[in-house]
Formats: C-alpha cells, structure tokens, sequence
C-alpha cells in the first residue's frame, strides 16, 4: 500500500513528535543556562584568587577552577548550536504542514481549529500562528520568551563568564572565552532567522539597510563584538597594543572596569572589574601560622639554614606560584607566608597589608630580557614594578633576585627581611624600618631612602649608587663591598656602624653624626663629608685617589652577594663632571679622619660597649639584636659589663632586652660564650 506523502495526519503527528523532543530539549538548554549562572555567578574574587575548585549546585560536586571556566562555556555552545539545528528542523516539518493544510483545508477557521491540534510549544505556536489575524498580543509574548530564552540568555550567560573570570588574568581562557562568543553569534546569525521563517530554510546574509530588525541586529553584534574583544580586557593583555589606536576604546575600558575603589566598601565603583579586588580580606590560618612560626624559630621546621642561620625555603600558608596578579588590590587583607615565586605583582596595591615572612622568588635561575617598556624583565621571578606597598608589613620577608622597579614602599616595614639579588631601581623607601635586615647584593640605584631607619641591618655588596639617603638611620649597621657612589648621606645618623671596602666617590656627608664608625678600606674620592658630631671615629686605609673603579675590591669579604656588574654609563659620566669641582677642601673631612689618631684598642671598646647598649636596650623588635648577633657585633664581655654577672643575661627578667628577641639557636649559642667567660653553670 502507497503512503500518501501528504498525510495530513500523519503530518501533524510528526510536527507534534518533533515539537515534543525540541521543547524537552528547550527545557533542558534553559536549566543548564540557569544552573551556568547560578554557579558562576557565585564566583568571587576570593575564589579567583585562591583558585578554590568549584562546587556545582545540587550536585555537590568540585571542579578545577580554570578546567570549570574552559568546560563551561564550550558545553552552553555547543547545547546551544544543537538547539538551533532543532528549532531549524521543526520549523521545516511546521512549513511542509501548515503548505499541506492550506492546500487541503480551504477555510480559514477550520485551518485554526487544526492548528489548535498541534503542541504547546511556544516555538511550533509562534511558526503556525503568524497566518492568523487575531492573537498579536499573545504572539509578540510568545515571540519575545522565544528571543529571551534562546538568544539573549546564552549569550548574556557568556558574556558574565567572560567578565566574572576576566580579573583571573589568564589570557588563554580569555580568549577561549571570546572566540566561544563569536563563534555563538555566528551560529545565531546563520540559524535564528531560519527557525523563525515559515519554512525554515537558510536566509541570505541580512545588510543592515534591509529593515529596522536587521540595523538594530548588526548593531547589537557590533556592539558586544567590540566589547568582548576589545573593552573587556585588561591592561598587561596584549590586546592593550591594539587599543591605543582606537579613539575611546582605553577610556572605556577604564570606565567600565577600573574605576576606583571605595574605601569603605572595599568594591569598585565601575560597574565591573579586570583585577582582583580583596580588601581587608584574611587569608590566613593564625593556628597553623603559630604552629609554622614555634617550629622555624626552634629550628625544627626542618628546612636548610644558610651561612646567616636564615631558612632557604620557608613553609608558606598560601601559593600563588606564577600568578599574574598586575594592578590587583590587596588594601589590609592578610597574606602572612605567602609564597610569589614567579608571580607578576606589577602595579598591585598593597596598603597597609600583611605580608610578613612572605617569599618573592624565581622559579629557577633568573633569565633577563628586555620588555616592550625598557624593562629588564627577569623570567620565573616575582615582579612588583610599580607596585604599592605604602604601610605594608613585611618584616622577616625573603626577596630572592625579586624585581620591584619603582615600587613605592613608602612607610614599609622590612625588619628582619632578606634581600638577595634583588632590584629595587628607582623604588621610594620614604620612612621605611629596615631594622636588622640582610641586604645581599640587591641594587636601590637611583631609589629614594629619605628618612629610613637601616639600624642594626646588614649590607654586603650592595649598590646604591645616586640613592638618596637623607635623615637616614644607620646606627649599628654592618656595611661591605657596596657601593654608594653619588648617593647623599646628609643629615644621617652613622653611630655605631661599620663600612668596610665601599665605594663612597662623589657622595655627599653633610651634619651627618659618626660616633664610634669604623671606615675600612673606603674608595672616598670626591665624597663630601661635613660631620657635625664625631667621636671615636676610626678610617683605616682610605682611598682617596682619583679613581674611578666601579666594583668593589673584595679585601675584606668575597661572597655570593658581591655582583661584579660593570657600572652604567651615566653614573661614570656624571663622577666625572662631579670630581673636578669637588676641590681639596671639600676632602678635608676624610684627609682628617685619615689621619686623626685613635687607639684602636679603645675604639674597639667603645664601639664594642655601644653595640651592646642598643642591644640591650628595650624595643619594639627582636630584629636589631638578631642583625648583631647574626654579624657578630655582640661582645659578651661588654654584655657583662652591662649586665651584672648576677644577674642571668639570659633570663627574662634581666635589664638586658637583647637576647630575649633571639632565635632559639642563637641563644643557646650566646649562653655558650657567656659559660665560656666564667659564668656559673646554672646559667
């Protein structure tokens, strides 16, 4: 028997069937849009930032953070381009059936009634009800849920993914993202308008000119087009290159996405946000943290010490190894033993936070390049250029061959940290406590040190070359194989220190106060110096040829600090248009001191019973009396005669303050060399 190919009712059968499938299909696409927003609309910075997995609604079940945001938006995608080739199909079998009614069925009431037959679905009711006159209120309802729900929500859906992942700074998962996006536009742009024709065949291209819908349609894609790729991005993107040559493209990003932060709210004030915004936030364990902190100041942390009884690696409450975390805010929050090997912290603000024993670090051997800005870039280390770290705490932090080129570290506490090979280029250090520190061959060339307090810190192979370290603080510092050509030294309290085999040429000393100094092997060539106060002043083989080597000679101490970098061209330059106008008389201070006669065995003891007076003395820090013990400024003998013998200079109630800031290691090592000057055994 023939099948009638115009069945009519074996055709609204099959439009019925298929509208049953597409519309079960509709469901689902609009749950996973929905579930899609609930999940990513519950992803905070917090989440980013500490790349937390997350957890689906209902599920309950974790998914890696970067493999959720990659997953997520090529499922909707994909979901959504299979919804539209069915909405194409049914539109196709609606055609054929409502071509095969009005040929077989002449009366225009009696096709309704036969259409009234078909399914509910709002899609089938939109195709099969544009021939009728009445109902238009009921079909612009039914034709604006069809558009909210199949066109609007996917791609709003896409769009929030693109801009809750954006201040992540991954630019592979960006760009995922915007292609993914394209690409959906693409889709709707071929298929929209043939699910919604009467037979659902593919249109031609649409021109703008054609009608309103279509002028409004290239607008809108235009639009979110530009938005995708060029306003939503952030500034370290490569995209940025491309923006400056379009007119208002920067200024709305700027607008929409850096807008400043409100201080009270902790939020920005644009509407969204490229970077990471985490005031005030704690992101630490303060148990954990103590238990971290007994066992590394009893030694049984069990991590290598170096030759200054400093741990090499440090255990660390949080990682972010690697990360790009440029222009993010971090105003107050709390990140104590963090660890940024690696990570790129350039133009982060920093205020006020807590960063202490944090590590900044390479990954491996630092490997320098030069970037699109004349930077020297070092590949696998922590960079913090232009970085805001204004009233930050980082006492007892590692930089370990860290880049932080103008930094602002204005009002910064540093005490106790260790500086290795670190850059801090045209950094400001205005007012920063760098109280016991460990400076190892890391460059403050050009850096402003106006009023910092470098006491009891330990410098070796340093170079500051046209520093300023006006009103600075150096008493009882320990000072070798650097160089301070250039720098300015007004004003500066020296007392106590010691700076052997420096480099001073072409400085400047005035009313600077030198009581108990000892200057060893110093290159003062052109060093103007000005003392308004010195006693007991020691300068023992000065050089004050007119030379102008740029590296240290290495007399004294020869160690991994001291860098034999050649000096750049602009420092020789200016020593030698400096030294010829620094005449005879502007190097009398240093003629005098070389040749002021001063017991050396005298000198040893005032600056011995000095050393051990600031050690002894109450402070807010155990950081200075660790700087000297650490150099061996101590002398037990002089802490004796301070302490009376009996009294335990040990215990805790003795007028000496010194060793109750020591490490555990230390202590016991001091207790050593007081029992070996005839203390008695209970001490």
């Amino acid at each position: 028997m023939a099948v009638d190919p115009r069945d009519l009712e074996a055709l609204e059968k099959a439009v019925n069937d298929a509208s049953g499938k597409t519309g079960a299909l509709w469901i689902t696409f609009l749950t996973l849009v929905v579930y899609l927003v609930i999940a990513v609309g519950s992803v905070s910075h917090r989440i980013l930032f500490l790349e937390l997995p997350i957890k689906l609604p209902i599920l309950n079940v974790e998914l890696p953070l970067v493999g959720f945001f990659i997953a997520a938006p090529l499922l909707l995608f994909v979901y959504h381009f299979y919804l539209l080739l069915q909405l194409v199909v049914l539109a196709r079998k609606a055609g054929t059936y409502d071509e095969v009614l009005r040929s077989q069925v002449r009366l225009t009431a009696d096709r309704a009634l036969f259409r009234r037959r078909l399914d509910q679905f709002p899609f089938l009711q939109l195709l099969v009800s544009h021939h009728e006159a009445d109902g238009k209120a009921i079909r612009h309802t039914t034709s604006l849920i069809t558009w909210l729900t199949t066109v609007a929500a996917p791609v709003f859906t896409l769009l929030m993914i693109q801009v809750i992942f954006l201040p992540y700074h991954d630019a592979a998962v960006t760009w995922i993202h915007r292609i993914i996006i394209l690409a959906d536009f693409a889709v709707l742009w071929a298929f929209w308008p043939a699910a919604r024709s009467s037979r659902g065949d593919l249109l031609p291209i649409r021109k703008p000119g054609d009608s309103p819908a279509a002028m409004a349609a290239y607008v809108s894609v235009v639009f979110i087009a530009t938005f995708v790729v060029l306003i939503a991005t952030y500034q370290s993107e490569a995209i940025g290159i491309v923006k400056h040559h379009l007119p208002g493209a920067r200024q709305l990003t700027a607008n929409l996405f850096e807008g400043p932060v409100n201080q009270v709210t902790g939020l920005r004030t644009s509407i969204f946000s490229n970077t990471l915004v985490l005031s005030d936030q704690d992101f630490v364990d303060d148990e954990r943290m103590a238990r971290m902190d007994a066992a590394e100041d009893s030694g049984a942390d069990g991590q290598q010490r170096d030759r200054f009884n400093l741990p090499r690696v440090r255990q660390s409450m949080n990682s972010f190894r690697g990360r790009d975390l440029r222009n993010a805010i971090f105003d107050r929050a709390d990140l104590r033993r963090s660890d940024f090997t690696g990570a790129d912290l350039g133009g982060a603000s920093f205020l006020s936070a807590k960063l202490q024993k944090s590590f900044f670090g390479c990954g491996s051997a630092p490997i320098e390049r030069y970037d699109d800005t004349e930077y020297r870039v070092r590949e696998q280390c922590s960079r913090a250029n232009h970085a805001h770290f204004v009233n930050a705490n980082l006492d007892e932090a590692i930089f370990e061959s860290a880049q932080f080129w103008r930094a602002d570290m204005t009002g910064t506490r540093l005490r106790g940290a260790r500086i290795t090979d670190a850059q801090f280029v045209g950094a400001i250090f205005h007012e920063t406590d760098f109280r016991g520190a460990l400076v190892c061959g890391a460059t403050f060339q050009h850096a402003q040190l106006h009023q910092a307090v470098l006491s009891g810190a330990t410098i070796i192979g340093g170079r500051f070359q046209n520093a300023n370290l006006r009103h600075t603080d150096w008493r009882v510092a320990t000072v070798r194989n650097s160089n301070f050509q250039l720098s300015d030294f007004s004003l500066s309290d020296i007392s106590g220190a010691q700076f052997q085999d420096v480099d001073v040429q072409g400085s400047t000393w005035r009313d600077v106060k030198l009581r108990y100094v000892l200057f060893e092997d110093v290159k003062a060539h052109g060093a103007l110096l000005l003392a308004t106060e010195a006693e007991m002043v020691m300068a023992r083989g000065a050089n004050l040829a007119a030379s102008l080597e740029p590296t240290p000679s290495g007399k004294i101490v020869q160690n991994e600090c001291v860098k034999q970098d050649p000096l750049e061209p602009g420092f020789l330059n200016r020593l030698r248009e400096l030294l010829p106008r620094r005449s005879a008389v502007d190097a009398s201070g240093w003629n005098q001191l070389a040749r002021q006669p001063v017991d050396a065995s005298k000198h040893r003891k005032a600056m011995d019973e000095y050393v051990a007076g600031v050690f002894c003395a109450p402070s807010d820090t155990p950081h200075v009396a660790r700087g000297l013990f650490r150099e061996k400024r101590v002398e037990p003998r002089a802490l004796r005669s301070l302490a009376p013998v009996r009294d335990d200079v040990l215990a805790a109630n003795n007028k000496c303050h010194g060793p109750n800031g020591l490490l555990v290691s230390d202590r016991l090592a001091l207790a050593w060399l007081l029992i070996q000057l005839g203390s008695s055994p209970e001490q």
